[in-house]
């Protein structure tokens, strides 16, 4: 276990309170105060290595669990809360004290029905399916983006809710986005070939799992369109450039910018709306991803759309979709 995964374990074991009694059972803490001096190595001079004189002790014998990629306080308080969460759950799921509670129980009782899951397999994905046939215009499709944050769906673009660099709020933040694969260099560069067909099968695969016309067709059009998206979008060194990434519009500056796309009927999906100014971040990508959308056909655009809201949904659904 290298030292770099345990640094924050380190800090927090002097500052707050890290038993894990599993790896290693240390003493209990000094009066209730969360500082577990088991833990330290008073070997070491604090002076010479902070880290082994605060945690030397408990980093010499704790086993990094076959299940883990990391070990902490952090990962030890979110394990906790898990299982007292799972208590509270299976508790309203077995006998509900109000309405709220036997929603919670109704649904946590449907997620682990796995027979049902199973009997229902693709059935669930209907209405969203449906909705996204249904569209007929870009404007449509806008919508279909914004709401893709609270529901299934992707987005050509990443749209966030964060501080303003430069103001004492929080603002829309509308950036580069669309891909289905980590980053642009995937479609981009060669050493990523067997990558970018890895996931062109699976665009077909899951295509043709809901019974897609021509699936291999269609994922090929899918995989056409990210490519292109890649194409426009920036770097990472460029996107890391805060300067660049600061671009402060109203909405009517933003719909003449990057004309061609309906920047009010996303941000109406998004239920954002009311906002008049935004902020936006790779600001060319940003205006090239709108006019790349307005030249993609609509079918494309729809099976790009249903690609990828069967690809987010699949966790939920039966197991050949998982």
């Amino acid at each position: 276990m290298h030292k770099s995964i345990v640094a924050l374990a380190g800090t927090a074991t002097i500052f707050g309170a890290l038993s894990l009694a599993g790896p290693l059972a240390l003493a209990s803490p000094v009066g209730g105060s969360g500082l577990d001096l088991a833990a330290l190595d008073r070997s070491i001079k604090p002076g010479d290595d902070f880290f082994d004189y605060a945690v030397g002790t408990w980093y010499a014998h704790a086993d990094m669990p076959a299940d883990h990629s990391e070990l902490g306080l952090e990962q030890e308080t979110s394990e906790k809360v898990h299982d007292q969460l799972q208590t509270l759950i299976e508790d309203d799921a077995s006998r509900p004290r109000d309405a709220n509670a036997r929603l919670i129980g109704a649904l946590y009782n449907s997620y682990i029905d796995e027979q049902r899951i199973e009997a229902l397999d693709a059935k669930p994905l209907q209405p969203d399916l449906a909705q996204i046939a249904a569209v007929r215009d870009r404007s449509g499709i806008a919508r279909l983006m914004g709401e893709s944050w609270s529901d299934f769906g992707t987005d050509a673009f990443t749209l966030l809710i964060q501080p303003d660099a430069h103001r004492p709020f929080n603002a829309p933040t509308i950036g580069q986005g669309g891909l289905g694969l980590p980053s642009r260099d995937y479609y981009l560069a060669s050493d990523f070939s067997k990558q970018r067909d890895a996931y062109q099968a699976y665009a077909a695969r899951t295509l043709r799992m809901i019974g897609v016309a021509k699936p291999d067709e269609a994922a090929t059009s899918i995989i056409r369109f990210e490519t292109r998206i890649a194409k426009v979008s920036w770097d990472e060194a460029e996107q890391r450039q805060v300067d660049k990434t600061y671009n402060p519009m109203s909405i009517a500056q933003l719909e003449a910018y990057a004309p061609g796309f309906d920047w009010r009927s996303y941000l109406s999906g998004a239920r954002v709306s009311r906002q008049n100014r935004v902020v936006i971040a790779e600001k060319t990508a940003v205006r090239d991803v709108a006019r790349i959308i307005a030249q993609t056909p609509l079918t494309t655009l729809r099976l790009w759309q249903t690609f990828h809201t069967v690809d987010n949904a699949s966790p939920f659904l039966s197991h050949r979709f998982a």
